[in-house]
């Protein structure tokens, strides 16, 4: 009889026990999921989760940024990964969470020995840089002897190594990745200092997920003051 009373209770305290689920959060980037940037980032946020706990998984995916912004409001994604600041204003269900989890250097790259005192440091150099980078556009704009847009960060650096260009315009958190897949340095491309313009990039969340603002928040700094996030983008395991 004991040992049916006991078998009881435990079938109801079963059934009154709320089952945990582990989460899956979906942030959009707008980078093509085949390349080092989107996979590096992915191992970024895969640890974010490990540190946030509780079963949490974080999937990345390739989104143009329109669609993002659409989706985000929707509800159809999590989250909009590394966007700069203001970019929601206009969306009361989409909150930005209030830690900075990178920031965009904007940097020259060339084989030349170029003085970087500001934009008019390109008067006579040709200058590539990302179709619809508007601050590069904006920043060149009659200052550089002539800018060539292209679609792609792998295809600016080959002509730059191919001597198609004087200087490779384009951020770090980007760039980098390609310039270790193709061996800038072997080809005597450098990173030029001092950077053009620093710019914070946030992560917005769909309010759907808001309990996980600050958990994630504190696993970004965690991750970011420990210098291990720079060590992922950098190819460094």
């Amino acid at each position: 009889m004991k040992k049916s009373i006991i078998g009881f209770f435990m079938v109801v305290l079963l059934i009154a026990s709320p089952v945990i689920q582990a989460e899956t959060l979906t942030f959009a980037l707008k980078v093509d999921s085949n390349s080092t940037v989107f996979k590096l980032s992915q191992k970024v946020l895969t640890e974010v989760a490990a540190i946030v706990g509780d079963g949490l998984e974080i999937k990345l995916i390739d989104l143009p940024l329109d669609r993002a912004i659409i989706y985000l409001k929707e509800g159809k994604i999590s989250g909009d990964y590394v966007r700069m600041p203001g970019l929601y204003t206009d969306a009361p269900n989409v909150i930005m969470m209030p830690y900075p989890i990178a920031k965009l250097n904007l940097y020259a790259f060339s084989k030349k020995d170029i003085p970087i005192t500001g934009w008019d440091s390109f008067s006579k150099h040709k200058v590539i840089y990302q179709r619809g980078q508007q601050v590069v556009e904006k920043g060149l704009a009659g200052r550089a002897l002539s800018i060539h847009p292209v679609n792609s960060i792998e295809s600016g650096l080959k002509m730059l190594a191919a001597d198609r260009g004087d200087v490779w315009m384009g951020f770090d958190i980007s760039t980098i990745p390609y310039c270790i897949a193709l061996k800038c340095k072997e080809n005597g491309i450098k990173m030029l200092e001092p950077s053009l313009k620093t710019i914070p990039l946030f992560l917005y969340l769909n309010k759907a997920h808001e309990k996980y603002s600050q958990p994630l928040a504190k696993a970004f700094k965690q991750i970011i003051e420990s210098g291990r996030s720079a060590d992922i983008m950098a190819g460094k395991e």
